[in-house]
């Protein structure tokens, strides 16, 4: 997946995505070897960094931790810019796709990719999201909105159409319980 990435070396991400990589990688000396292999060590927050060292950070991480992933994607949603004023579960997947948008730059049109939301019922809701980042880690995403909003949800990847098995989207089935 890294000679993917290489066609986004004009886009750049948020130092505060970064951040949640390092708070999610307990293992301080790995962290600091990951960080540096992929020239992302001195991240500040609010600055821009190169997104194709990221998305091969996070691919990297994937293969040797892919628990740790998946927390560093709910963790995201405390680090990377979001809309503000979004008050709940619901409003907040709404408004994922600009938050998602928010933390790059350089990007032109859609070739990013969204993270499209639609309303099923009162409590059933579909994402499909087209992006470059890992499976995992966009459901971590999901789940990180959910436990910032106190929202107990369950969450179905569709295995049916999946980036990791090289189709164009992954499709989230999300419920909240209760």
């Amino acid at each position: 997946m890294v000679s993917q990435s290489e066609k986004y070396r004009h886009i750049q991400v948020s130092g505060d995505d970064i951040h949640s990589v390092v708070r999610g990688i307990s293992a301080d000396a790995l962290c600091k070897v990951l960080l540096n292999k992929y020239d992302l060590n001195n991240v500040q927050k609010g600055q821009y960094y190169p997104m194709n060292n990221y998305l091969s950070l996070l691919y990297d991480i994937e293969e040797r931790m892919p628990a740790v992933l998946k927390n560093i994607g709910k963790s995201i949603i405390s680090e990377a810019l979001f809309p503000p004023d979004v008050t709940n579960f619901e409003e907040a997947l709404m408004v994922a796709d600009t938050g998602y948008k928010m933390n790059h730059i350089g990007t032109e049109g859609d070739e990013i990719g969204h993270y499209l939301f639609e309303k099923q019922s009162e409590k059933r809701f579909h994402m499909i999201v087209d992006s470059p980042y890992p499976c995992i880690f966009d459901e971590g995403v999901i789940l990180g909105i959910a436990e910032k909003f106190n929202t107990t949800i369950s969450l179905k990847h569709d295995d049916d159409a999946c980036r990791s098995k090289g189709d164009q989207r992954c499709n989230y089935h999300i419920e909240i319980k209760g």
